[in-house]
C-alpha cells in the first residue's frame, strides 16, 4: 500500500514540470553558495580580546583553588568519629561515652586492688588504640558498616571490661 499523497503527485508529476525557473535564477543561487563557502571571519578588538582572556584566567585560578581546597581538606581530615555520621550516631556515641566515664568514675571511688585495675585499664587503653584506628580507617571509608560496627562493639567490649572489673571489685570488698 503506499500513500495516497505519493500516489497523487505522480499523477500530476507532469504539471509540475510546467513552470520554468525565471532566468538567472540558477546563477543568483550559485553565488549564495559560494558566499556560503566562505570562511567567516570574526574581527575582535583588543577589549575583547583582554575580556576573553581575564575571564578564562579567573575561571582557570578559581578552579585549581577549589581543586587544591578540597585535597588540603581530605588531607587534614585523617580521622572521623561517629558522632559525625549524623544524628542517630551521634547519639550512639555519647551513650556509650557517658557510660563508660560513669563505670571508670565508680572504679576509681574504690580504694581496692590497684594491681587489679591497673590490669584492666590497660586492656581499655589497648581498645582506645584499636578505636583510634578505626577512626582512620572511617576517614578514609565513611560509609563502610563493617568500620561502624567495630567501632560500636569496641565501646561495648569497654563497657564490659569495666562491668567485670566493677564485679570483681564488688566481690572483694563483700568478701573481705
Amino acid at each position: 500500500m503506499s500513500d495516497p499523497l505519493e500516489e497523487m503527485i505522480k499523477k500530476e508529476l507532469e504539471q509540475f514540470d510546467t513552470v520554468e525557473p525565471p532566468k538567472g535564477h540558477r546563477d543568483r543561487m550559485r553565488q549564495r553558495l559560494q558566499q556560503e563557502k566562505d570562511p567567516v571571519i570574526l574581527k575582535i578588538t583588543r577589549s575583547q580580546f583582554w575580556a576573553v582572556a581575564a575571564t578564562m584566567a579567573l575561571v582557570l585560578s578559581t578552579t585549581w583553588w577549589i581543586l587544591n581546597t578540597g585535597k588540603e581538606v581530605v588531607e587534614e581530615r585523617n580521622e572521623l568519629s561517629l558522632s559525625e555520621l549524623g544524628q542517630e550516631m551521634a547519639q550512639v556515641e555519647t551513650y556509650y561515652i557517658n557510660t563508660i566515664s560513669e563505670k571508670k568514675e565508680l572504679i576509681q571511688a574504690t580504694t581496692a586492688d590497684e594491681l587489679l585495675i591497673g590490669s584492666f585499664f590497660a586492656e581499655l587503653e589497648r581498645l582506645e588504640e584499636e578505636y583510634n584506628e578505626l577512626k582512620k580507617e572511617l576517614a578514609k571509608y565513611p560509609a563502610n558498616e563493617r568500620i561502624i560496627d567495630s567501632m560500636i562493639n569496641n565501646y561495648r567490649m569497654r563497657i564490659d571490661i569495666l562491668e567485670s572489673l566493677l564485679e570483681r571489685l564488688q566481690t572483694r570488698t563483700e568478701n573481705t
